[in-house]
């Protein structure tokens, strides 16, 4: 899980900077690695099977993650501009979208996942992918800009460094889903 920095400056340095990056990489792995675990959990003939009236199969789930990660890269290393606040300034604010899990939300047709059988084994390919080139674009990017191609709701433009948090953090949420449906379908 992502820690809230609670830093009231944007450290100056580049390394500072990276080393913030380089943390959020670190998490994000993380939160993939535990979402991937939970979903290879799932029995092949659960994973397409809708565990209560309202809820996503696990498959839709995962879908939907891969819908909302396939941007990110090309986001990240897209046009961007520097910035005169902290780079994690909206750190928090997404943590509180994201992580509280009394909230619903209605989700963009973009990300909306598909009604057809997901198949397990390709949907892990594709994240573990996606995976990868996030990482490897936040890798090559300067954390403290923000990036201009796309304002989060609510909140408008997001650092770079934000966008890790956010896509981290929405992982997070479909987890603790995820974990719901587990125990769901197991009883």
């Amino acid at each position: 899980m992502i820690t809230l920095s609670g830093h009231d400056q944007w450290p100056g340095s580049c390394t500072a900077r990276h080393r913030m990056m380089q943390q959020a990489i670190n998490d994000h792995r993380m939160t993939m690695k535990k979402l991937t675990g939970i979903l290879q959990s799932f029995p092949e003939d659960r994973f397409n099977q809708i565990p209560y009236e309202g809820s996503w199969t696990p498959g839709q789930i995962a879908d939907h993650i891969v819908l909302f990660q396939q941007g990110i890269p090309e986001l990240l290393a897209g046009e961007a501009r520097p910035i005169q606040r902290p780079a994690d300034a909206l750190q928090k604010q997404l943590a509180s979208v994201y992580l509280n899990h009394e909230l619903k939300y209605t989700t963009p047709e973009a990300t909306r996942p598909s009604n057809r059988p997901m198949a397990q084994g390709s949907i892990m390919i594709e994240l573990d992918d996606i995976t990868r080139s996030i990482i490897k674009a936040a890798q090559a990017c300067d954390p403290a800009e923000e990036c201009l191609e796309i304002e989060f709701p609510g909140l408008g433009l997001l650092t770079r460094l934000e966008w890790m948090y956010a896509v981290t953090y929405h992982t997070q949420r479909h987890i603790h889903q995820l974990q719901k449906i587990y125990l769901s379908l197991a009883a």
